[in-house]
């Protein structure tokens, strides 16, 4: 164990005490603290080393409470926090106050911080105030958005949590509360096995768990009499199946989706459930039911028989009636044995439980506060206590149910560099959101070089601060050093998974033969029946499914049947279900090991496995997928679109209308009248539906009514770059412009042309006069004279984000209920499959954005037919999609807008942004889009935003290649850096801090391999004939 000392000098005198991780509480009057501390040769140091540091501290007699903790991930500074109750002012914004100290030594890899608790989701916590308290943690402020609460809720417990504020429910009442967490001393922290955690907030480094183990104490579950000591878990009975495990029967996996004994007055009742809310200790008159609304049951109330009572106690409980959800089958089976194998029954009760048998990994096995256990072996010696009378149906019943009140848990890790090590599980915080680039030894990747060809390695160890990684390429077996922005480590999947790259641990696969994939794809099966799907409930009355179980609970308990069979337990002996495991290691070199329910092991390759998807992942899925669709009224559209909305950055007014002029070429009148009062037709290029050119629709009677604002000036010959060399072009960059064909490479231009109305036609005019009076100069649209119903947009990126002169290119579809609902969108995504360039840009082409109804965000924000528009959508992308932090712009993000775990991700995905977005550059010479490239070349070659582009990159490299400067903090990476070391500024002219500040070694090495391209684009471009 780590010895250090600790010597704490105040103006009221001296305090000494020994620590490893400890709290230290010192009453303080003075304005001055000088701390020391040693470590002794167990942190590895040559000599014992002591620093000094004056703080000043505010004046007033105070308790300050202090948590020393040594963290061994870090580098060689030390941070220093004080948090106490006179300092909430200062601390409020932050999770805590640092102060960090220059030193002339190092110390070993190790730091020592100074910190106020950090709560997490599913921590056991304990009162300060009364420590036999215990809660577990069951909300918290940082947890994510999809999880929180209805904010519109009467009920108080369910309001939205401020900063510094938890959830709890108390495990010896149940009852909820929401107070400070720092009412509370964290006593265990949960994880299971594949799970991924970090040792400080502000650490770039993280590790997956590979196993856990634990030890608890515990008390009797009714009497509450401790038994003394610690106990490890093989000293317990396996616990009987429970809801969401996985039961086998005749080759078929399944998942469950119970009786429980009460003594009331002496006497002992079943009283049916339909989950288990009830554990045995529970005690209050809520236990018993209402009475049944038979006389019998009536007159049993009325004279005191099985009324409720404050006395009464759940001695007992017992699963009597699954229901069971089939959703895969043995794969080792022959394909003819199989088609004979029938689904299973639903429901499961009676002697037929003893045919079934439970199946459960790492994480099934673990126990935690508050649940009840039993000894493998009855020991009188031990408390126990006795139940009932004689004359009861079942005669006196022993309970030797126990319950824990304390748990510890170690948990082996394997960090990214491939250490390992064992920590106990209060020493580390979870890692709840994984960069999109995260990955640790033993996964498997998808490649993807400069040419293009995608190749799966094995990922051998990762250097998370510089982000490259060590990986085995398993075509050549040879291993190499590659960025991480060049790998994928989820393999690109789009749409419905079918498969996924590689498994993780803790997933539970099928063992077949070949399972038909290569490229180490491995199937996902799994999928759960219908019913699992029903409605649960109406006027708090169970439905369907639901329904049958409670009525067949309820028949069960009532017939007091002792003929209860028990759910079978896998015997280390029987090799009847190796086709199915759990993945416990993912090896260096590509294979898996797989646990068998029986505990024995055995190694495969990707080949030989599919991977099982458990019912209640789907179930998730189906809640996340089925969001509802937003889209204006089914008012009629006549007349509705008055005037243009207000938007930040798109002028409303200040209108110049037309005197004497033509409208452009194109725009169509409001009071047009398609002939006969018929829909307009319209079709493709091929199609000769549209024999109409739209220009002859314009009416010249109103063509002065049209507004528009003038033109920008056009381009000087000063602002283009020397390099850029002459051009032949015209000025192509017109922000608005009706070509007469619609491209072929239009991502809608296949789709089906459906009759429009007048009120359409009306509408597009009016959206065609927005677009050209009041697009900003660094967008531009082009429409078709043959699909009125398609457009095309091209958006620069704003200067200061990620996205600065980069372009995006999004086509649009107006469908025939525009504008009822908003315009659909797909956006081109050239990321050449390395993930997504920002939170809300899918690589499908997916644009996640609450005014386009693929968001379900604040109501105001979406389509509504009178007042959007396709300006304020495009607008929008820019402003609100194309940001300086797009980390942040995952809903479940914001909120962590300032915090060090915010600034960390952020920085990391930020340049992981900056970097793809500058290969769109690339990307959109190389592909040429037929209706904007004419644009294209004239923003980056004419107008020198080409050279620009590369001479700004290269001065980041360049800036970030340089040392960083002395103390830096080799494993921070929340972009405070704000000095480099060559002494300039890594504020911008302006003042700003630049949004891609620094970056890592793999981000160079991705970032120079476009450039080179870039610079030879440019070469092409500007040499001479």
């Amino acid at each position: 164990m780590n010895v250090c000392s600790f010597v704490g000098r105040f103006s009221s005198g001296f305090l000494i005490a020994p620590l490893g991780l400890w709290n230290l509480i010192v009453a303080s009057s003075g304005c001055c603290a000088i701390i020391m501390f040693c470590m002794t040769a167990a942190h590895n140091l040559a000599g014992v080393m002591s620093i000094g540091a004056t703080f000043g501290l505010f004046s007033g007699i105070c308790e300050h409470r202090y948590t020393l903790s040594v963290n061994p991930k870090a580098d060689a500074f030390v941070d220093i926090a004080l948090v106490a109750p006179m300092m909430a002012s200062l601390a409020s914004d932050r999770s805590e106050i640092g102060i960090r100290m220059g030193v002339g030594f190092t110390l070993a890899g190790r730091w020592l911080t100074l910190k106020r608790p950090r709560l997490y989701s599913q921590d056991i916590v304990y009162s300060k105030v009364n420590p036999a308290a215990v809660a577990l943690v069951s909300r918290c402020w940082h947890d994510s958005e999809e999880n929180a609460p209805d904010p519109g809720s009467l009920d108080p417990i369910l309001r939205p949590l401020k900063r510094g504020e938890v959830g709890v429910t108390w495990l010896s009442t149940g009852e909820h509360e929401i107070l400070p967490e720092t009412d509370f001393v964290l006593s265990d922290r949960l994880f299971q096995l594949g799970e991924f955690c970090k040792a400080s907030i502000n650490d770039v480094a993280s590790a997956v768990v590979t196993n856990v183990n634990m030890r608890i104490r515990v008390a009797h579950a009714v009497s509450g009499e401790e038994l003394p000591g610690w106990h490890t878990l093989d000293e317990f009975a396996p616990r009987p199946a429970d809801v969401g495990e996985y039961l086998v029967y005749n080759d078929w996996v399944g998942q469950t989706f119970d009786e429980t004994l009460v003594e009331a007055a002496g006497h002992l009742i079943r009283v049916p459930e339909l989950s288990t809310r009830l554990v045995v200790g529970d005690k209050g008159r809520h236990i018993l039911p209402p009475p049944q609304g038979n006389l019998s049951g009536i007159l049993s109330y009325i004279m005191g028989q099985n009324r409720p009572s404050e006395g009464d106690t759940v001695v007992a409980v017992r699963h009597t009636v699954y229901a069971i959800a089939w959703f895969g089958i043995s794969q080792k089976l022959d394909p003819r044995e199989a088609e004979k194998r029938e689904r299973p029954k639903k429901f499961w009760y009676g002697e037929d439980v003893a045919k079934l048998t439970v199946i459960r990994g790492v994480a099934e096995r673990q126990l935690h506060v508050g649940e009840r256990v039993f000894f493998r072996k009855f020991d009188s010696a031990r408390p126990h206590t006795r139940h009932g009378r004689d004359q009861d149906p079942g005669g006196i019943f022993v309970c030797s149910a126990f319950k824990i009140i304390e748990s510890e848990t170690i948990i082996d890790l394997l960090w990214q560099d491939g250490t390992r090590d064992q920590r106990k599980a209060t020493d580390v915080i979870p890692y709840l959101n994984p960069d999109d680039l995260d990955c640790w030894p033993g996964n498997h990747v998808l490649y993807k070089g400069e040419d293009g060809n995608k190749r799966v390695a094995v990922v051998q160890s990762v250097d998370a601060k510089e982000r490259i990684a060590k990986v085995l390429f398993l075509d050549t077996q040879k291993i190499e050093l590659v960025p991480l922005l060049d790998i994928d480590p989820h393999g690109g999947t789009t749409g419905e998974i079918t498969s996924e790259l590689g498994v993780q641990l803790g997933d539970f696969v099928f063992i077949c033969d070949d399972n038909g994939f290569t490229d180490s794809r491995v199937p996902v099966l799994g999928e759960v029946e219908p019913w699992v799907r029903e409605v649960p409930l109406t006027e708090g009355e169970p439905l369907g499914w639901r329904k049958e179980l409670t009525e067949l609970g309820a028949e069960v308990t009532s017939g007091h049947d002792s003929r209860l069979g028990n759910v079978r337990l896998p015997r280390p002996d029987d090799n009847s279900l190796n086709w199915i495991g759990e993945v416990t290691a993912l090896n260096l070199d590509g294979t898996v090991e797989v646990t068998y329910p029986n505990t024995k092991k055995d190694t495969f390759n990707l080949k030989q496995l599919n991977k099982l998807q458990d019912g209640v992942t789907q179930l998730q899925e189906d809640m996340w997928n089925n969001g509802s669709e937003m889209g204006g009224s089914d008012e009629d559209m006549e007349d509705v679109w008055e005037d243009i909305p207000d938007t930040e950055g798109v002028p409303n007014g200040d209108w110049e209308w037309y005197d004497d002029q033509e409208p452009p070429n194109g725009v169509m009148d409001d009071n047009e009248v398609v002939e006969d009062g018929a829909d307009a037709e319209m079709g493709s290029a091929a199609s000769d539906v549209a024999e109409e050119d739209m220009s002859s629709t314009v009416v010249d009677e109103t063509a002065q009514s049209l507004p528009i604002l003038k033109d920008k000036e056009p381009v000087s010959s000063d602002d283009v770059s020397p390099s850029a060399g002459p051009s032949s072009e015209p000025d192509a960059w017109t922000r608005f412009e009706i070509l007469p064909e619609a491209p072929h490479d239009h991502a809608f231009y296949d789709s089906a042309v459906e009759p429009r109305s007048k009120a359409f036609f009306s509408r597009l005019n009016r959206e065609y006069r927005a677009l050209q009076a009041n697009l900003p100069d660094t967008i531009i649209v082009r429409t078709y004279e043959d699909r009125s119903d398609l457009l095309r947009s091209l958006i620069i990126g704003p200067d200061n984000t990620p996205y600065a002169d980069c372009p995006f290119v999004v086509d649009w579809v107006l469908d025939a209920e525009f504008p009822q609902k908003p315009p659909r969108a797909h956006f081109h995504s050239w990321t050449r499959s390395n993930g997504r360039v920002n939170p809300n840009l899918y690589e499908e082409g997916k644009i996640c954005l609450s005014i386009l109804g693929t968001w379900q965000g604040d109501k105001s924000e979406s389509w509504t037919p009178r007042s959007s528009s396709l300006l304020q959508v495009l607008v929008s992308i820019q402003g609100l999609v194309l940001v300086k932090e797009p980390w942040f712009c995952e809903p479940a993000y914001e909120k962590l807008r300032g915090t060090e775990e915010g600034k960390v991700n952020s920085r990391l995905y930020s340049e992981k942004a900056y970097v793809l977005s500058r290969g769109f550059v690339l990307r959109a010479f190389e592909l040429s889009l037929e209706d904007i490239t004419p644009a294209i070349r004239d923003f980056y070659i004419r107008r020198g935003n080409l050279k620009k582009v590369i001479d700004d990159a290269r001065a980041l490299i360049q800036s970030s290649s340089a040392p960083e400067g002395d103390g830096e903090d080799a494993h921070r990476a929340d972009g405070e850096d704000a000095h480099r070391s060559d002494g300039r500024d890594a504020h911008r002219a302006d003042g700003e801090e630049p949004a891609v500040p620094r970056l890592t070694g793999g981000g160079i090495i991705a970032l120079t391999a476009t450039l080179n391209k870039l610079q030879a684009l440019l070469d092409r471009s500007t040499a001479t004939p």
